[in-house]
């Protein structure tokens, strides 16, 4: 990104510059190389998380919903018409976007299965048929940063999902695309999601979270 007198005025990229008004940077774990050039840093942390895919054991005929299980710190859903596909909170913080280990690691299996049994017994003894290691950034808080970066005009971001976007996405391209356009989102409020809410002390409250802790990553 270029920015002159706090103004975004285009991008660099391998095939030139590109001059430009308005930027929408939605960069994932690699947020930290693009904001600090331009002195932003919002206590974002890259994240390496697994999942891990389960076959449905022998008996197991009917497709189950998509679950958010707070109390075992899990989600699970189908995946294709034979298997389930599960992630539990245990992010690795601090990992290289740039250099990390797709695969799965064997102790993470175990959790999971644990955890999915408890929602399901017969899962107890169901066959692992692969999984992987992917990144996310995960922000103080564990909720994105949806803004118009005060500082610096025309650069709008949705930083540190965590792990969360991938249902959201659609309403928060909605969202900034009314923002640039129109001068202000229209279909949610997102002042909660502001870039200025951990210097204000005001990061997410989550009031009716069950299970006494708010899951945060890998979802």
């Amino acid at each position: 990104m270029v920015a002159e007198r706090d103004q975004v005025v285009g991008v660099e990229t391998s095939r030139g510059r590109v001059d430009t008004p308005v930027v929408v940077l939605v960069p994932g774990a690699w947020a930290g190389p693009l904001l600090a050039p331009l002195g932003l840093d919002f206590g974002l942390t890259p994240h390496r998380i697994q999942i891990s895919i389960f076959r449905w054991p022998a008996g197991f005929k009917t497709r189950h919903c998509v679950v958010i299980d707070a109390i075992h710190h899990s989600w699970f859903r189908p995946e294709g018409g034979v298997a389930t596909l599960i992630g539990v909170e245990l992010g690795v913080g601090h990992a290289d976007p740039d250099s990390f280990d797709e695969g799965v690691d064997p102790e993470f299996v175990a959790i999971c299965r644990k955890a999915l049994a408890a929602r399901l017994p017969l899962f107890g003894e169901a066959t692992m048929r692969g999984g992987w290691a992917g990144m996310i950034m995960m922000s103080a808080d564990g909720r994105p940063i949806i803004d118009q970066i005060p500082s610096v005009a025309g650069l709008y971001c949705m930083l540190g999902d965590s792990g969360t976007s991938f249902k959201t996405s659609p309403a928060i391209g909605r969202c900034l695309a009314e923002w640039i356009v129109d001068g202000k989102a229209r279909t949610v409020d997102l002042t909660p999601f502001r870039s200025t809410r951990f210097a204000q002390g005001q990061p997410w409250q989550d009031e009716d979270n069950y299970g006494g802790e708010r899951l945060t990553i890998s979802r």
